[in-house]
């Protein structure tokens, strides 16, 4: 109901807004017939302003075409690219991920104490993943002239970013943990989780600052209802 709110307050102020500029050029008809030729200067001055925003209303239809898909096709094409690359990217290494996981679910040796701690990261690990892909699917989901008006899911790129600092930290306790083993098969199969976990984050990040780049009239609003 608030997203349909919003966008109804944008088509309404863009219809408004050729209405604003006829009235605004039928005033200063009357007045320029009406005054005498010393004020030129001012009617000039007027035109010049009419200009700017005639200058601002091209910058905002070329931003729009330019989300919608209408410049260039080689633009669109690239930034279209750009944008599913970073999403299959983050996939794959998701689903490195997921299989480090279940090896170490597999692996039912000690790993000296530390087995059961390593195994229930691992078991957080599995549940979230799911998650992860579920909020990445929602941001790719979201056409372009969406984006355009009210930016990209805010609610999503956040579910994201959470998920991004909880691997921060879990990254942070098995290297805890790696740092007490003595077994070198153990550390290096904690290594490998290890590394996992960072390359999805990476890959995590460059999608939610490609998406949180894009460009909105009123994105700004957006993010007020996801706080």
């Amino acid at each position: 109901m608030k997203k349909e709110l919003i966008f109804i307050f944008a088509i309404i102020l863009i219809a408004l807004l050729p209405t604003a500029a006829n009235a605004q050029n039928d005033n200063a008809s009357n007045i320029g017939q009406e005054e005498s030729p010393g004020n030129n200067y001012e009617n000039q001055n007027q035109v010049q302003t009419e200009n700017q925003g005639e200058d601002s209303q091209l910058q905002i239809t070329n931003e729009f075409q330019e989300q919608e898909g209408t410049g260039s096709a080689e633009d669109d094409k690239d930034n279209g690219s750009s944008q599913s690359n970073r999403s299959e990217n983050a996939l794959e290494h998701m689903s490195v991920v997921a299989q480090k996981v279940e090896e170490l679910l597999e692996n039912k040796g000690e790993f000296e104490g530390l087995g059961e701690k390593i195994r229930v990261i691992a078991r957080d690990q599995q549940n979230r993943q799911k998650d992860t892909e579920s909020s990445l699917n929602k941001v790719d989901s979201k056409s372009k002239i969406t984006k355009f008006f009210f930016g990209p899911d805010y609610l999503s790129l956040q579910e994201m970013n959470r998920q991004v600092e909880q691997n921060r930290l879990q990254i942070q306790d098995l290297t805890n943990m790696k740092n007490q083993l003595s077994n070198e098969g153990d550390q290096d199969e904690i290594q490998e989780m290890i590394q996992a976990m960072i390359d999805q984050n990476t890959a995590l990040e460059e999608r939610i600052n490609s998406e949180e780049g894009i460009f909105s009239l009123f994105g700004w609003l957006a993010k007020l209802f996801v706080r």
